[in-house]
């Protein structure tokens, strides 16, 4: 039986340290998938196309370099939703018949273990459970702001003072880790946004949202930021922009499309870091 096709975007800026590791990590997932990877360029001060001109080339990946020519904004995210966006429209252009499309991160730290490739494949097995996965970490799950987990949705940086309400929404989280993983570890976790370095969407879904660092008020579910800001006894800050750019996206495709956005409690990166030989 063949195996489903699946493209894998990869945002690059200054990822010289990770790149290696993440292609090495993109190729084991060979096994599990027909793979094309599409790269989203910007221009960077290291040696990033180098490598991945170097091991796209040694590991015989299928690949598309899409190399960013418009200015650079100043805010951090409205880059990344211009280059994960820039990855969504050449698939929707490409290949939307592919039935999965994946994000993963290529900085030194999210992705840079060696891959589990039978975690996705047990995913894959219960398919029919989520629109969205993400995964925990075995080095720990990082990505916090990427995560919208009831009762507190909203940015942590769009708080003043900001430290407070990042404690709790942490404590939030690793207390809601903690009991699933204490008694319910083969739940798939509801959330309304999480990425923690990697995540596999259904194409049918998620090729009809997009990626901003804006914040759209309306996609919240009703009176959640109200409630949210008596939980943590703060007000949100009137900025609406400089959000992280899975927000928006998990929350668009709820919004519209009642996507399931689940995280799973397996660990589909080891600890462990690879070397940065090919072999």
């Amino acid at each position: 039986m063949s195996l489903p096709n699946c493209c894998i975007g990869i945002c690059v800026y200054n990822n010289e340290y990770g790149l290696p590791k993440v292609l090495k990590n993109i190729k084991k997932l060979e096994s599990v998938f027909t793979i094309k990877v599409i790269i989203f360029y910007d221009d960077s001060t290291d040696r990033s196309l180098e490598m991945i001109y170097k091991y796209s080339k040694a590991l015989h990946l299928d690949y598309k370099l899409l190399i960013n020519n418009n200015p650079r904004s100043e805010i951090r995210t409205e880059n990344i939703s211009n280059a994960r966006n820039g990855i969504l429209e050449h698939i929707r252009n490409n290949y939307s018949v592919y039935p999965y499309f994946a994000m993963i991160d290529s900085n030194k730290y999210s992705c840079v273990g060696k891959i589990r490739p039978e975690v996705i494949n047990a995913m894959l097995e219960r398919k029919d459970e989520w629109d969205s996965i993400s995964f925990d970490r075995e080095a720990g799950y990082y990505d916090d702001w990427a995560l919208s987990l009831e009762p507190l949705l909203y940015s942590f940086d769009h708080y003043e003072p900001r430290e407070p309400v990042v404690q709790k929404m942490r404590e939030n989280k690793n207390k809601i880790l903690q009991h699933y993983k204490e008694n319910s570890p083969n739940e798939l976790i509801h959330v309304y946004s999480a990425f923690n370095g990697f995540a596999l969407y259904k194409s049918e879904i998620f090729l009809r949202c997009s990626y901003s660092a804006d914040i759209d008020v309306q996609l919240f579910p009703r009176d959640s930021i109200m409630i949210q800001c008596m939980i943590l006894e703060q007000n949100i800050i009137p900025i609406f922009y400089a959000d992280c750019e899975h927000r928006k996206f998990h929350l668009e495709a709820i919004k519209k499309y009642d996507a399931r956005i689940r995280v799973s409690l397996l660990s589909l990166f080891s600890i462990e870091e690879e070397t940065d030989e090919l072999s």
